[in-house]
């Protein structure tokens, strides 16, 4: 199984730090394949633990409701 995972930053904060849990919980199953894409150059998490792959790619985008 292939997961993809769009977040639009890694700053500090609960939900990024819930999605990072999640990824690393996912990664770890067998035949499964999880990336995050990152739609932002910010981090602030030290992601050379992490089993998955990270992307970032910066791109402006704009939150509607």
């Amino acid at each position: 199984m292939k997961i993809l995972h769009i977040i639009p930053t890694l700053n500090k904060g609960g939900a990024e730090k819930l999605v990072l849990d999640i990824c690393e919980e996912l990664s770890v199953r067998p035949n499964t394949e999880v990336k995050l894409l990152v739609l932002s150059a910010e981090n602030t998490f030290e992601l050379s633990r992490y089993l998955f792959e990270t992307k970032f790619i910066k791109i402006k985008f704009q939150f509607n409701i």
